[in-house]
């Protein structure tokens, strides 16, 4: 009949109109469909459809599915309830069904997005009578014990309430207990069906043709639909009741057996924490309310970054940050739209700087805020150890190890720190910075040293070097001084090597300009690779002597592998041969000493 055809629980209210009384105006729908569900949990031909607006059918069978469920009573057993409770629960909670605790540990280490970043929690789903002291202590993640909503030993939920209350141990990780309801009996029954018919209908169909073999082919598929049609209803009831027994929903469906009263359902493992009920559309954002009040409790100061802080956007704020402390007022315009994105997002709530629409200024905060605590502290080495203790005066932030890494080097590009340890620089990143690291002030060049050095470092090699006087400005014009120096070593010797026994014959004095300058380019490169710190080598480069001038050694520079290759290459037996010349060529060969001779020693 048309009519009846696509029936949803508002048609049917209307079709029975008079029949349904709800409190609420317009709300008789949702009467009738609570009632629909509620059947179809018990009579396998009501459907009721998971869509929006669920629509209803009927089935019509003449297969009778209790002796089939009755065949698989052996698999209704504690352990499969509890298994069939935690995978609803964790479905509930969007955690995917591979995720589970029971495979291998006892805990499920559950992600939380907090404030930007990702906190682990030690996840449980047992009965809390069963959980011994040391699982509630942690292991350093907090701890959140999700009651199981039965006993199989037929304890109260105030026994288990009283076994939580009990715990006590300053050294514990914290966390909560979140003590539901009991189920009642009908619920419990339910849930056992449910089982059974999960059992049933697993895998290849065996089961089922095994437990139902007093029926023919086609009765067995009638069974099988409608056993599927009954598992998607008590799925949603269970699922329901899950929510009444934890204090989400009320109860309108006989779900709950023993009651927790709401204000008694949590209890905290930590002393000052003080949880209460938390406000969701679903369990999963109860849950994530009450991990909220718990992380918000444990680091108050902790900065709400905007979005959740990726390794990549860290690195990338950290290059801008270090960019940015290289400019005069530590100033730097941000051109890139994803850059000025992620700097606001992570730099301005970590107090690195304040962002305009197209510029980041650095913040003094951290430097002003370390200083006030060293101070206090008497002086002395300045460790990263101290300064991650230091971020969480006057009040916890909890910043993970790698936003902590973030604001250690943003601080030792700013005020011109050098990381070392046992005297020796180290190379630091954000994945790993040991506490035992200190953060050293760098000595610097003079103003004038600096601006010499600088001026060098372009004229000989091509080096342009930061204007601002810093240590990290510093440090990477020594390092490329020395790495060019070292480039540069072998092949000066080499030149020098090939050169000196042909201007030998021919002559060429050894104060020879270029002699000279191969001279001065040699004791400058190594100078440069023997000097030990970054100040040594800037120093030794700004004191540097050429006796022919910078623009001499920087053309020989320039063309040292040209040069090198052109005299090794060279036919000198061909040469010597010919200027040692003595018949009617000898002149020849005289002029063709004398410009050999210019053109090596010039």
């Amino acid at each position: 009949v048309p009519t009846l055809r696509a029936l949803t629980a508002p048609r049917l209210a209307a079709l029975n109109h008079g029949s349904v009384v709800s409190p609420v105006p317009g709300g008789e729908g949702g009467i009738v469909l609570q009632k629909l569900r509620g059947w179809a949990t018990r009579v396998g031909e009501i459907r009721v459809s998971d869509d929006q607006m669920p629509v209803v059918s009927l089935q019509i069978s003449g297969v009778d599915v209790e002796p089939i469920l009755a065949n698989a009573a052996p698999a209704d057993n504690d352990g499969t309830r509890r298994s069939k409770l935690q995978r609803i629960l964790f479905d509930m909670l969007g955690i995917g069904a591979d995720d589970t605790m029971f495979s291998g540990q006892p805990f499920y280490a559950h992600e939380h997005l907090w404030r930007g970043t990702q906190r682990q929690v030690d996840l449980y789903f047992e009965v809390v009578r069963e959980l011994s002291y040391d699982r509630l202590r942690g292991r350093g993640a907090p701890v959140l014990v999700l009651g199981m909503p039965f006993d199989p030993k037929g304890r109260p939920p105030a026994d288990h309430l009283a076994y939580a209350r009990d715990f006590n141990d300053e050294a514990a990780s914290g966390g909560v207990v979140w003590q539901p309801s009991h189920l009642s009996d009908r619920a419990l029954k339910d849930l056992g069906t449910l089982v059974r018919i999960d059992f049933l209908l697993a895998g290849a169909g065996d089961r089922l043709t095994e437990a139902a073999r007093h029926l023919s082919a086609s009765d067995r598929e009638q069974a099988r639909a409608v056993l599927r049609s009954q598992q998607s209803a008590l799925h949603q009831r269970i699922r329901a009741c899950l929510e009444v027994a934890y204090g989400i929903r009320p109860d309108s469906d006989a779900c709950v057996g023993a009651a927790v009263a709401p204000e008694e359902r949590l209890v905290s493992l930590d002393g000052t924490f003080r949880p209460q009920m938390p406000v969701g559309a679903d369990m999963k954002a109860a849950v994530s309310a009450l991990l909220d009040r718990w992380f918000e409790h444990c680091f108050p100061a902790h900065p709400e970054f905007e979005g959740e802080v990726r390794d990549a956007s860290l690195r990338r704020v950290l290059e801008r940050v270090q960019e940015a402390a290289g400019q005069p007022n530590q100033r730097l315009g941000i051109q890139d739209h994803a850059d000025r994105r992620r700097l606001a997002a992570v730099a301005v709530p970590l107090r690195l700087g304040v962002t305009s629409q197209t510029t980041i200024q650095l913040s003094n905060y951290w430097a002003e805020h370390f200083a006030r605590q060293h101070a206090r502290a008497g002086g002395g080495a300045f460790t990263v150890g101290l300064l991650r203790e230091w971020m969480n005066e006057p009040r916890p932030m909890g910043l993970q190890p790698k936003v902590q890494n973030l604001v250690i080097l943003a601080l030792a590009a700013q005020a011109d720190r050098t990381l070392v340890r046992n005297g020796v620089p180290v190379q630091a990143s954000l994945e790993r910075i040991d506490d035992a690291v200190e953060l050293r002030e760098e000595v610097l060049p003079d103003e004038t040293a600096w601006l010499r050095a600088r001026e060098l470092a372009l004229a000989l090699f091509g080096m342009v070097s930061g204007e601002v006087r810093k240590g990290t400005t510093v440090s990477k014009l020594a390092t490329e001084l020395k790495a060019v120096a070292d480039e540069k070593r072998g092949p000066l010797a080499d030149l020098l090597r090939e050169l000196k026994p042909r201007m030998d014959r021919l002559g060429v004095p050894a104060t020879a300009p270029r002699v000279t300058t191969i001279h001065s380019a040699q004791a400058l490169v190594g100078d440069l690779v023997g000097a030990g710190d970054p100040l040594a080598t800037i120093e030794t480069l700004a004191r540097a002597v050429l006796e022919t001038g910078e623009a001499a050694v920087a053309r020989l520079f320039a063309a040292l592998k040209d040069l090198q290759g052109a005299v090794s290459t060279a036919s000198w037996d061909i040469i010597e041969t010919a200027i040692g010349l003595q018949d009617h060529r000898r002149a020849a060969a005289e002029g063709l000493q004398e410009k050999l001779s210019e053109a090596l020693g010039a």
